[in-house]
């Protein structure tokens, strides 16, 4: 049993760490955007070239796109990890709940809730590393979208500087960069919320039916 949880563990770090080389990819994109936005830049006659090496926001866009392959190949192949993920520990915190409730009125021992609580926390901690990673990507993605948008308000750069940062904002609407398990949940910050709510409610039921069991 302790290998089996000691694998999954592994899987969902190694899914962290794949969103996070995704992450560094539009970092990296980002840093070369907000440079078209420096003042020494906008007196350039050629925007859309940056330092000594040429880096069209053209070549941005297809870097873009392919990211975002590479995001999709990720989901398709390690979906099943967040998947488990999910419903073990809910099934692990419920179960964990259940049996607090129905030993404590035997074992009466108040050291027996903390034990539960700190094993919960534990489990509800790889939960929200998974959405902290995905939301920190769709950040950066946001982020992609808003230094693009700089460049195409700026009207002092030249033309094609503009209608290739337009393009860019097309690919970066196309290229969602959201990790959709299943077409069932957005694995993003607010699944923490709706996780607690659904864990809330089972504890409410499972208070209620104790009295009957």
């Amino acid at each position: 049993m302790s290998l089996i949880a000691f694998g999954l563990k592994l899987e969902q770090f190694i899914f962290t760490v794949y969103i996070n080389m995704v992450t560094d990819r539009i970092t990296v994109v980002n840093n070369k955007l907000n440079s078209w936005n420096e003042e020494a830049n906008l007196k350039r006659n050629k925007i859309y070239y940056i330092g000594r090496n040429s880096f069209s926001i053209k070549f941005v866009s297809i870097s873009f796109n392919l990211i975002e392959e590479m995001l999709k190949s990720i989901e398709t192949v390690l979906a099943i990890i967040v998947f488990q993920t999910l419903i073990s520990n809910f099934c692990y915190i419920v179960f964990a709940i259940w049996t607090y409730i129905y030993y404590y009125r035997i074992l009466k021992d108040s050291q027996f809730l903390l034990r539960m609580i700190v094993w919960s926390a534990n489990e509800f901690l790889s939960v929200i590393l998974i959405c902290y990673v995905c939301e920190n990507l769709l950040t950066k993605r946001n982020e992609t979208k808003s230094l693009v948008n700089k460049i195409v308000m700026n009207y002092d750069l030249p033309r094609e500087a503009r209608v290739q940062a337009k393009t860019l904002i097309e690919v970066v609407n196309a290229c969602p960069m959201e990790i959709v398990i299943y077409g069932m949940f957005d694995v993003n910050i607010t699944l923490i919320l709706k996780f607690i709510s659904v864990v809330t409610t089972c504890l409410i039921f499972l208070v209620q039916i104790s009295h009957f069991v």
